[in-house]
This record gives C-alpha cells, sequence and structure tokens, in this order.
C-alpha cells in the first residue's frame, strides 16, 4: 500500500491542504489520514471511495493500479444478456468540473446539477454512494 500512501500525500500537497483539513472534511482523525499517507494503515473500503470522491480521482489510480487519476465509467452491461442502452464511456475530467465527452440527456444533466448544487460534505456522500452502487453492480 505504499503506492497508496504515497498517492494520497501527493494529492494533498498539489490541493494545498492540510492533514487536519482533509480530516475534519471526511470526519477521521488526523492520526488515520497521517498512518494512510505512510503506509502504517491500510483504509477500509468505505474510507478509500471517500478519499477518491474527495480528490476526484478514481480509486485505481489511488492505489496506484493505474497512472490515469481520471474517473471513467463503462455503463455497458456486464451480461451479454442485458440489453446495452449505449456503448458510450463516459469520462469525466477532474480538471475541468464541466468537461463530459458525451451529450447527457436533461434528466441527467438535472441530477449532476442537484448534486452540484449541494454542500461539498454531501457532494461527498452522493459520490461515495454511487462508486459504491457502481462496484456492487460491476461485480454482481
Amino acid at each position: 500500500m505504499q503506492k497508496f500512501g504515497e498517492r494520497l500525500k501527493e494529492l494533498r500537497f498539489k490541493n494545498r491542504y492540510t492533514q487536519k483539513q482533509v480530516a475534519d472534511d471526511l470526519g477521521m482523525t488526523f492520526s488515520a489520514l497521517s498512518q494512510y499517507e505512510n503506509g502504517k494503515r491500510t483504509p477500509k473500503n468505505e474510507v478509500l471511495i471517500q478519499l477518491a470522491a474527495y480528490y476526484n480521482v478514481s480509486v485505481d489510480y489511488l492505489l496506484g493500479l493505474n497512472n490515469n487519476p481520471i474517473k471513467e465509467y463503462d455503463f455497458t452491461p456486464a451480461d451479454d444478456n442485458v440489453p446495452a442502452a449505449s456503448n458510450t464511456v463516459y469520462k469525466y475530467d477532474s480538471q475541468d468540473d464541466n468537461h463530459f465527452e458525451t451529450d447527457l440527456t436533461s434528466s441527467k444533466a438535472r441530477v449532476l446539477a442537484s448534486i452540484n448544487r449541494l454542500p461539498k460534505s454531501k457532494q461527498l456522500e452522493v459520490l461515495a454512494a454511487i462508486e459504491l452502487l457502481l462496484g456492487t453492480i460491476a461485480g454482481a
């Protein structure tokens, strides 16, 4: 998990956050965050998702499984028996909050606008829940 700690610390420095700020924002102790960054402690999956949402990167990036911090979601069904609504891969660029590589339906755009109006802490909760749901669906 050494790569995880390095990435976590790198993202915190890049965003000019203190450990106290991040810990307070995410409702964890300063000590826990410090141990994650120094590779002395491994976070639970829920915390990992929360950290990825906080820094707006993929869990794979945090874990060092790839070097692309941009989240990519593939909404094509894993089961060939399920009809695909679309074969589009939606990419979200963390550097540009308004950039999507596909046109959104008005209902999807309304959902995103609603999430964007929430306080940052609530946005993180919604994103964590969505990532958990997507992981559950992909693993089913």
